[in-house]
């Protein structure tokens, strides 16, 4: 079938099948890049959890560590 085309009628088809796989391209493209941006959002979330978390327990280490002082 694609044998019997003349240099315009395949160049039309190749720009046919483009134009019909562009959607699809398009649409595993942007799930790609949306999918990777998620993950960076959730291991920068995650690792800003963690810091929070170890200075809130270095903070109640050295405040249990401290004695309290008493004004007389």
């Amino acid at each position: 079938m694609l044998t019997s085309l003349n240099p315009w009628q395949l160049l039309l088809w190749i720009v046919c099948l483009e134009f019909l796989s562009l959607p699809i391209l398009s649409a595993l493209i942007s799930s790609v890049f949306s999918g990777y941006f998620r993950a960076k959002e959730k291991h920068t979330s995650n690792v800003t959890n963690a810091v929070v978390e170890a200075l809130k327990k270095t903070a109640e280490s050295i405040t249990k560590k401290t004695p309290d002082k008493k004004e007389d």
